[in-house]
């Protein structure tokens, strides 16, 4: 529905990945969340999550670089 409105009022649309960017890249900021509805916590209703990234990542990248690999 959202495409073919964009087309029919010929909108630019831009998409931006936020996973692959967070699992892909190091962020140096820190990221706080609200809590999804249906993931509420009765005990901490009015807490927030905080992100973490995955350090694994990063080392396995550089890893697989230096092995002759190219990242996709």
């Amino acid at each position: 529905m959202l495409l073919a409105f964009a087309c029919f009022k010929i909108f630019k649309l831009f998409q931006l990945d936020m996973k692959s960017t967070f699992l892909n890249s190091y962020i140096p900021e820190e990221f706080y969340v609200k809590q999804p509805f249906s993931f509420k916590s009765h005990n901490f209703s009015n807490y927030v999550f905080k992100l973490k990234q995955a350090p694994w990542h990063e080392r396995l990248s550089k890893f697989l670089i230096l092995k002759g690999f190219n990242m996709g």
